[in-house]
């Protein structure tokens, strides 16, 4: 088996692995868009209860309401919180996943370049013997006719 087609095998692995690789970083690049879809809808939920609250305050409400506003608002400024570590930790996920797809996109390539670069060294190789075959029968035409000459 020529080396060219012993490294498309090998080749054809890496293209899986950096194919693998980059589904992987989508998924992971979707999550990231999904949390902070998520952190956006938790801050404008909080934006819009905190404006209903302060309306709320100009009304005579009482003490009880306020302070469960003020315990619901907390809360949802931890949720908030929450939500922002859950991004960040997507995000570096998203970043420590490009690095491994970038690593086996080179790798990938570099296993292309090696297996074109068999396939050239096989072709001029060809090209060699084809042309010492060419040139055997020119010899021997040329041995021949003046043989017969």
């Amino acid at each position: 088996m020529k080396k060219s087609q012993r490294m498309k095998t090998v080749q054809a692995i890496a293209d899986r692995e950096e194919e693998a690789q980059a589904q992987l970083l989508a998924r992971l690049q979707l999550k990231v868009e999904q949390q902070q879809q998520k952190l956006a809808e938790l801050r404008q939920y909080h934006k819009e209860y905190s404006q209903a609250a302060t309306v709320d305050r100009r009304c005579n409400v009482d003490l009880n309401f306020l302070q469960e506003n003020r315990r619901f608002l907390q809360n949802l400024s931890n949720a908030i919180q929450s939500q922002q570590f859950a991004v960040k930790d997507a995000e570096l996920a998203v970043k420590k996943q490009r690095q491994r797809w970038i690593q086996a996109r080179s790798q990938s390539m570099s296993r292309n370049a090696l297996t074109e670069r068999y396939l050239d060294a096989e072709r001029r190789e060809q090209d060699r013997i084809e042309q010492k075959v060419m040139d055997d029968m020119n010899n021997q035409r040329f041995v021949w006719q003046h043989s017969h000459a």
